[in-house]
Order: structure tokens, then C-alpha cells, then sequence
């Protein structure tokens, strides 16, 4: 840890994670309307998935950073990191980083796909190891951002050979390698 945290946010968490008790079919919905609001950022069919390991907020409660990855057309990761405040899915005592990275799908940016996958990779990987040994690491990334995180996980899994350390949680949402994802 790198300083002391604030245990007056406390209990915002709390009183989130109690409204954050929803029905898996309120969960969809809520993606569902993460994932309509990019569509804006996309132009194209949005396919949203979520992976939450319990409740989203009392799990982000543990963060010690929160990094935000953002989707097509996002290369600051604001979009995302706003819809995550607004769900008050944000730890206020983290540190806070939205990740730069082209976030480009050729032909709709200048970048291709792989490359921008592969940048964002490299920089949270980068940013990994500026964190201190054992400290909680969420990754929220979405659309295309999830493709970054899926690389980050294959990379620290040694492509599937190891468990990725339990200080590093990937939380994914709008999948592009999903099932139904436009990458797949």
C-alpha cells in the first residue's frame, strides 16, 4: 500500500454494494445500456457480456488501483471510466488510471487492430509493474479494451500455463472475443 486510506469512503462503498445486489437479468440490463451508450463511440453493433467475480463494487472495495480501458475511439479511456463513476463503481481510495493507447480499428482509425491491442497490452503491463509488490490491480476494460485485457491475461498466464497472480483482476465487458463478439 502507499498511504494510509481514507476510511470515511467506506461507507459510500457499502451503500453502493447494497444497491448493486441485482437479479443476473438487472446485471444484463445494465450492460446491455453500457453497451447502447458506446455504440455512440463504435458506430457498429455493440455485443456486451459481463464477467463479475461477486458483487462489482464490493470487489472494487479491495482495489488499491483502478485502471480504465477504454473501447473503439476512446484511446483515453473516458468513456468508461465515466460509466463506471456513474454506476459508483469507482473506489475512491484507489489510484485511478486511464490507460493511453491508439484504441483504433482499422479502417474506422488510423491504427490496426493488432497494433492497438498490442500497445495497450504493453502499457498495462508497463503499468503493472509500477504498482507495489501484492497490491490489488482492477482492470476494467470494455470493447476493445477487453481485447487489450485479453491479451494483459495471456501474457501474464504465459498463454495459459500459469494462474494470473491474484493481486490482478481482468473485468471485461463487451468482449470483441466473446461468443457473439465481432472478433471471434
Amino acid at each position: 500500500m502507499r498511504g494510509k486510506r481514507n476510511s470515511e469512503a467506506a461507507p459510500a462503498i457499502v451503500a453502493t454494494a447494497e444497491k448493486t445486489n441485482e437479479s443476473e437479468t438487472s446485471k444484463f440490463r445494465r450492460a446491455i445500456a453500457l453497451g447502447a451508450s458506446a455504440l455512440v463511440l463504435t458506430g457498429g453493433v455493440v455485443a456486451t457480456s459481463v464477467a463479475v467475480e461477486k458483487s462489482p463494487t464490493i470487489a472494487v472495495a479491495q482495489a488499491d488501483e483502478q485502471v480504465f480501458v477504454g473501447g473503439n475511439g476512446d484511446p483515453r479511456s473516458e468513456f468508461i471510466r465515466s460509466e463506471y463513476e456513474r454506476l459508483g463503481m469507482v473506489n475512491p481510495n484507489a489510484r485511478h488510471i486511464n490507460l493511453h493507447y491508439p484504441a483504433s480499428m482499422f479502417p474506422l482509425g488510423e491504427v490496426r487492430t493488432d497494433e492497438s491491442i498490442r500497445i495497450g497490452a504493453d502499457n498495462l503491463m508497463a503499468e503493472m509493474h509500477n504498482n507495489a509488490p501484492g497490491e490489488h490491480m482492477y482492470v476494467e476494460c470494455f470493447s476493445l479494451g477487453s481485447a487489450v485485457c485479453d491479451e494483459f491475461g495471456r501474457r501474464l498466464s504465459n498463454g495459459g500455463q500459469h494462474p494470473i497472480p491474484e493481486n490482478i483482476h481482468i473485468i471485461t465487458n463487451g468482449d470483441g472475443y466473446s461468443g457473439i463478439g465481432l472478433l471471434d
